[in-house]
């Protein structure tokens, strides 16, 4: 992936993150469709597939991986955030290490980013759970179309 163009994501992201808002939006339907049977095969191929796209590129990785949790598991908002929340870090801490060893980084950047993503990690669980479910989800989907129209025009 550090051998791949600089753009290679960029023209796919708009629409990868709108795809998650949209399953956000309708995971309730979805879930029924589904028998709201979990996917465990989908949910660990489907993983591998997120962190290795958000360790590379990150834009929306978050609304990505809450909107499959959402989709592929019986797990309440609240249980999802915290496990995209971990499933994020892993995927960062990885591509850190990564790109540490085999490209350049910006540390000062990259410290910030890390504060930030603790203080995000410590704080939004709290704030997550005081929220009604459905306004969550809506909000969540909502902010995923905002991220995905700003990611097409810029």
């Amino acid at each position: 992936l550090l051998a791949a163009p600089e753009g290679s994501f960029e023209a796919i992201v708009p629409y990868l993150v709108a795809l998650a808002a949209l399953a956000l939006l309708f995971q309730p339907r979805i879930r029924a469709l589904a028998g709201n049977r979990d996917l465990p095969r989908t949910f660990s191929a489907a993983v591998f597939v997120v962190a290795v796209y958000g360790g590379y590129f990150g834009a929306g990785a978050g609304v990505i991986f809450l909107a499959l949790i959402l989709v592929c598991s019986s797990e309440s908002i609240w249980r999802a955030s915290i496990l995209k929340s971990y499933l994020l870090g892993v995927a960062n801490l990885v591509a850190a290490i990564g790109f540490a060893a085999f490209g350049p980084v910006h540390w000062p950047a990259a410290v910030a980013m890390a504060i930030g993503t603790v203080a995000g990690g410590w704080c939004g669980p709290p704030v997550v759970k005081r929220i009604p479910p459905g306004v969550l989800r809506i909000a969540v989907a909502v902010a995923g179309f905002g991220l995905a129209a700003w990611l097409a025009v810029r």
